[in-house]
């Protein structure tokens, strides 16, 4: 503070200093109001502090007054502590202010300037007052009081005294006490001071930097526009084409942004940014187009970059039914998903490179891992995915043989199997014509049937079968033979017929020395018994069937020659009668019966006979000789 109490020169004392001030208070007339005012100073680097008492005129002490300037802390400029004052020049001491340290806070910085006097503005002399005229606040007039150097400002800063809620909190807020009374009410005015380069820039801003930009628009400094000229940009897609798992890619950008982003449907791109999402674009070629619309003089631009999404490779394949056996001609991969792989596998399998088809006939059998590769394309690694696939050896059921093929029923043949790939099963395709236990063949019925040999398929392979044919004949039926007489005279004949025969026959004799048959008709031939037979021929396998019947040939009987004299006899001659037996040859016995021709009473004459009977035996008449 700066009283000036101690003053060498002086001469009132303390009490009658303070008498004499509160004795003016009494006396003044004091202003309404005193309010302060910061405007520039007579150089770029002053700013001046002005005063105006309102109503009244003052000429008395100032007690004290605290004011605070602040500007932007972006601002280097920086205020001096102490001040100068042509209207109250130093040494005097009725009103020199000094500054506290600055202060930086809240976007501003802060000087805050006070002082404390005891001496009357007014008073004449040379160690108080304010020179040898003294000086006045008068009434309503704005007085330049004080004088602040301003260094290192660069641009233009504005400065201002305020009160503000930093000045209230830390009581830098103006007030003003003149001889010792209150504070006075004051307003500060709400001017600004401009220091620097403060010429007024296209948006009216003194000191500020805005310019008419390249499109006509006052841009720039504190319009919040940003300058802009014609529209230049170039974009590209560098690492086109991408694949469809590379997520999100942006566009190197180059020039006057804010622009936007399009392209054709399909490509799901940000228009604000251009980045593009692969995932959820349709694979294909897109044009992307960046538009900077027209702004004022500048017209509408337009610049284009390419860019392509490939679809990521995704596929399976599986061949169905594996395993497949050798013998199933080719087979066909069934793939899902992205074509235009290739297919391969280890050596043995007989694969087509583009089709994934293999041909099972010429494959090694065996189990291989198929792989199908789609090469790396578009920005996408190369994919591959595998199957399994078994190629399985068909069966060989081999060669069936054996004869007769032909047997009768209830006959037998056997068939042997050779060249087979395994053992396998004999069957019959009908058991009701032959039946087959370790390949012999039995006849049951009538017909045709094959016998089979099967080895088990295995492995997607179907059973192998080998048959051989074998027909089975019913035995043939020689019927039954009847007829009589079944005994027969040499050169005789019976008939002899057949039923129940199966088939037309031939009839035969087993002994044409006895009897022959032609027809059925049987001729005695000589003296004997034979068989006469009924051949039906056996056929397929069959033998033929025989019917026979016996026949007894016997020779005729002979009745020899009759002898004897005389061959007359007397009327009344006994007549003589007698059998007698007698084999003549080979033949039967024959009987012979002789008698005399009747006489009567002896003395008849008449033809008398004799006669000599052989029996009828075999089916022979009788033998008779006679005499007369």
């Amino acid at each position: 503070m700066s009283f000036n109490l101690y003053a060498p020169l002086r001469r009132i004392a303390l009490t009658a200093l303070i008498g004499l001030t509160a004795v003016s208070a009494a006396k003044a007339q004091l202003p309404t109001s005193v309010d302060i005012d910061l405007v520039p100073g007579a150089i770029s680097t002053q700013l001046d502090v002005r005063l105006r008492a309102n109503t009244n005129t003052f000429t008395e002490v100032i007690s004290s007054i605290v004011f605070s300037v602040r500007w932007v802390d972006t601002s280097p400029a920086t205020l001096a502590g102490v001040g100068s004052s042509a209207w109250c020049p130093a040494p005097n001491a009725a009103f020199q202010p000094s500054a506290t340290a600055m202060v930086t806070t809240g976007g501003f910085k802060y000087r805050r300037y006070s002082f404390v006097a005891t001496e009357q503005i007014g008073t004449i002399g040379d160690d108080g007052g304010c020179g040898l005229s003294g000086q006045s606040l008068p009434a309503n007039t704005w007085v330049t009081v004080f004088t602040i150097n301003v260094s290192n400002n660069t641009g233009c800063t504005t400065f201002n005294i305020v009160n503000d809620t930093y000045t209230g909190a830390n009581n830098s807020n103006y007030f003003i006490s003149l001889n010792g009374n209150q504070t006075l009410v004051g307003t500060i005015e709400p001017t600004a001071v401009d220091l620097g380069t403060c010429t007024a820039d296209c948006n009216g801003t003194v000191g500020g930097t805005a310019t008419i930009d390249g499109c006509g628009v006052c841009s720039g400094g504190t319009t919040g526009i940003t300058p802009r000229g014609p529209a230049s940009a170039t974009i590209s897609y560098a690492g086109t084409p991408y694949c469809s798992n590379a997520g999100s890619v942006t566009p190197t950008f180059s020039g006057t942004t804010g622009g936007t982003y399009s392209s054709t449907a399909g490509l799901s791109i940000v228009g604000a940014t251009g980045a593009v999402n692969t995932g959820t674009s349709t694979p294909g070629s897109y044009t992307v187009t960046y538009t900077v619309a027209a702004y004022f003089a500048c017209p509408q631009f337009q610049t284009t970059a390419p860019i392509t999404i490939t679809a990521n490779p995704s596929a399976t394949i599986s061949y169905p039914g594996t395993p497949l056996c050798s013998t199933g001609g080719t087979a066909s991969v069934n793939r899902t998903g992205t074509a235009g792989g290739t297919y391969s596998s280890t050596a043995g399998l007989s694969i087509n490179s583009g089709s994934g088809a293999v041909t099972l006939g010429t494959s090694t059998p065996g189990s291989y891992t198929v792989t199908y590769t789609v090469a790396a394309a578009g920005g996408c690694a190369q994919f591959q995915t595998t199957a399994p696939i078994t190629v399985t050896a068909a069966p060989n059921a081999g060669t069936l043989a054996g004869t007769p093929q032909g047997i009768c029923v209830g006959g037998t043949t056997t068939y042997t199997v050779s060249g087979n790939s395994a053992s396998g099963t004999w069957g019959t395709d009908n058991a009701s014509v032959a039946t087959v236990v370790g390949g012999v063949v039995t006849g049951v019925g009538a017909g045709t049937t094959n016998i089979t040999y099967t080895v088990a398929g295995t492995g997607g392979c179907t059973s192998a079968i080998a048959s051989r044919s074998v027909t089975v004949t019913a035995a043939p039926n020689a019927g039954t033979l009847a007829g009589t007489p079944q005994g027969i005279c040499v050169g005789g004949t019976t008939t002899y017929t057949v039923s129940g025969n199966s088939a037309s026959g031939t009839w035969g004799t087993d002994n044409a020395s006895v009897a022959t048959v032609v027809g059925g008709v049987v001729t005695g031939v000589g003296a004997g018994t034979t068989n006469i037979t009924y051949t039906v021929a056996g056929t397929g396998g069959c033998t033929s069937a025989i019917a026979s019947r016996s026949v007894t040939v016997t020779a005729a009987p002979n009745a020899g020659t009759l002898a004897g004299t005389p061959q007359g006899i007397c009327v009344g001659g006994r007549p003589r009668t007698g059998e007698r037996q007698q084999r003549i040859g080979h033949g039967a016995p024959i009987t012979h019966r002789y008698g005399c021709g009747r006489c009567g009473h002896g003395r008849r004459r008449g033809n008398h006979e004799h006669h000599v009977h052989g029996r009828s035996t075999g089916g022979c008449t009788s033998a008779i000789a006679s005499r007369w």
